[in-house]
């Protein structure tokens, strides 16, 4: 039961890595990213030398975990085996070789864990540039986050499975929490001429609907004990617990609902140095943001629970392997309740809870070498502001590209969650945009604990009057059609 459980959950988490996502700063630097890149910074669209230009789908998704991974694991081996995928235990091998495609395994050490995904899919939408000045957008999207860190390394498998019965340890406080949400924004930036560059502000203000969203949050420090028959003990514990049950309660089904809403907003700013004498666009220019700023609270098909006890809390797993399906989670609760307070109900606090947004600091600084050729450092940094927010992770990145008007390639080297190093690719043809900040999970087989992938379809004009790219500011109405 325990084995099948941690299988189900890792590729769970593995296979929404294959649609779900991060920040993709390596393109989106790109002055041709427009619309695309109010995900980044909302003065950012502004940049682009495009008078217009409407994006259909804007897609990225990523993962990282530092607690398992899979052997012989990257996209591309999933894409081989995907008919006919066979997976293995490392602690059931006992050491013996593996035949099967993959095997799960698990890290050591006494690092605390942490694990986060997130989706990032821009919908159908568009930008205008009014003026010199003024830039409008419209746009949509679909977001999930799923983060915890701060683990207790007790938990990690290796360790966790040989601890002696009886012996307690310590959990110091964490928090777990996924959000599904969807967006309608619209955008506007400024743009001001200053006497050796131009100074952009840009905002954003969004309609959020909440579809699905839970959250596990250990408050306090307090004992922890294994006993023997996969049971625990807790001494003295404050645990928080909600979650939404739209999807849960039509399994299989699984038909969504909006069960909350919420307004969110972007705010920043882009400072461009003064042109160039060498014909490049411009010296450097730096790009700051805070990002989803905002909250949802869902009062719809929702609960929030709370678990306080004065004395020892013990469950056994043998009493729970009647909830092994997603419909039986509001049953599993009114179990946990009963077993601590001997009533079923006691634990609901409430019929609602506010979820904040994952609130990040944006800062991008962009180089034009040569013409064509740039070099951008990216930082991403989480303020965990709110009680309840998923818990994702940090980015900084070094990315050189080539950019033209029809295509562009980049080569992003980043480092996220402070964890580990990736060095990707990504290219623009024309209208398409494809890559990856995580080369080796894609083609190399390796110890697969992370991967992430982005791809972007959208339209602007073919004639050089709705481009100004190169033009000067003084303004250039000369059209001239080119190939």
């Amino acid at each position: 039961m325990k084995k099948r459980l941690i299988l189900q959950i890792i590729l769970a988490a593995l296979c929404n890595s294959l649609s779900f996502a991060q920040y993709q700063a390596s393109w989106l630097s790109d002055n041709y990213a427009g619309i695309n890149s109010v995900k980044f910074n909302p003065a950012s669209p502004a940049s682009s030398p495009a008078k217009w230009e409407i994006n259909f789908i804007g897609f990225e998704q990523y993962f990282n975990n530092n607690y398992g991974y899979l052997r012989n694991g990257s996209l591309w081996n999933f894409f081989k085996e995907r008919n006919d995928l066979t997976l293995e235990f490392e602690p059931s091998l006992d050491g013996a070789p593996s035949t099967a495609d993959f095997v799960l395994d698990f890290y050591d050490g006494e690092k605390l864990r942490f694990a986060n995904a997130q989706t990032n899919i821009l919908g159908p939408s568009i930008s205008i540039k009014l003026s010199e000045r003024h830039q409008v957008g419209l746009f949509t999207g679909f977001n999930t986050a799923f983060g915890s860190k701060d683990v207790a390394a007790k938990f990690s498998y290796w360790i966790y499975e040989p601890y002696p019965f009886f012996e307690p340890f310590d959990v110091t406080p964490f928090m777990g929490s996924v959000l599904a949400w969807s967006e309608v924004g619209l955008n506007y930036s400024n743009k001001r001429e200053l006497a050796n560059g131009s100074l952009t502000i840009g905002g954003s203000i969004k309609a959020l609907q909440g579809w699905e969203a839970a959250y596990f949050e250990v408050e306090d420090n307090f004992a922890f004990t294994k006993l023997p028959g996969d049971t625990i003990t807790g001494q003295s514990p404050n645990i928080s617990l909600g979650h939404t049950s739209s999807l849960s309660n039509t399994f299989p089904d699984l038909s969504p609902s909006i069960n909350g809403v919420g307004v969110g907003a972007d705010i920043g700013v882009v400072y461009t140095s003064g042109d160039s004498d060498d014909g490049v666009m411009y010296k450097y220019k730096i790009a700051a943001s805070v990002m989803n700023i905002g909250s949802i609270k869902f009062d719809k098909n929702t609960a929030a629970h709370r678990l306080s006890a004065v004395d020892n809390i013990t469950i056994a797993s043998e009493d729970y392997k009647a909830y092994n399906e997603a419909g039986h989670l509001d049953d599993a609760v009114r179990k946990f309740s009963f077993d601590v307070f001997g009533d079923s109900t006691a634990s609901k606090i409430a019929d609602n809870f506010t979820v904040t947004l994952p609130t990040t600091f944006n800062l991008a600084v962009d180089f034009n070498i040569l013409p064509h050729l740039y070099v951008n450092t990216a930082f991403v940094q989480p303020l965990g502001i709110g009680k309840i927010v998923p818990e994702i992770g940090s980015h900084f990145s070094i990315t050189p590209r080539f950019e033209h008007r029809w295509y562009g390639a980049y080569l992003p080297i980043s480092y996220n969650d402070w964890n580990e190093i990736n060095v990707g690719f990504a290219g623009r043809i024309g209208y398409l945009i494809l890559g990856t900040e995580n080369l080796g999970s894609v083609f190399r087989a390796s110890n697969m604990n992370s991967t992430e992938f982005f791809l972007a379809l959208k339209f602007n004009p073919f004639w050089k009057g709705g481009n100004s790219l190169g033009s000067s500011r003084r303004g250039d109405n000369v059209k001239c059609y080119y190939f």
